[in-house]
């Protein structure tokens, strides 16, 4: 999970500490106005588990960029700044995530999701689901 990954990046991840950290959830982006939209909701539902902050930013396709939304939060008097990438691999946007973050001065940047447990399970969830509804394409005979 993204909590999972900044932990083991040294954030901690208790009330004080989220009382008094910003988080830039920052992903790939899209093109597509649902796909940003998607990101920017994820981010308010994560800013109601205790940060003080929460912002999306984007790699490329959207804005605002990652390190527009370190600096915004620290002209917002927000002392500490993490960054976590919601992408699954690494790879030339997370590149551009972490170059970003660390230009803006973060605080820290955890890793991306990876081979993450939390992600095998919603996979293997989504898999059954789509199972379970019967098969999409006609089945080939012989």
């Amino acid at each position: 999970s993204l909590e999972r990954r900044l932990a083991e990046a040294g954030v901690g991840l208790g009330a004080a500490d989220r009382a008094t950290t910003g988080v830039v959830l920052a992903s790939a982006g899209s093109s597509d106005p649902e796909a940003i939209a998607v990101i920017a909701e994820i981010a308010r539902e994560w800013r109601l588990t205790g940060w003080c902050a929460v912002r999306p930013a984007f790699a490329s396709a959207a804005l605002p960029r990652t390190e527009d939304a370190v600096r915004a939060l620290r002209a917002e008097g927000v002392r500490r700044v993490v960054v976590a990438p919601y992408v699954i691999a690494p790879g030339r946007l997370p590149d551009r995530i972490v170059t970003g973050a660390e230009a803006a001065g973060a605080d820290a940047v955890a890793e991306v999701l990876g081979s993450a447990p939390e992600l095998a399970a919603l996979l293997l969830r989504r898999y059954d689901e789509t199972a379970g509804a019967g098969p999409a394409l006609p089945a080939l005979t012989a």
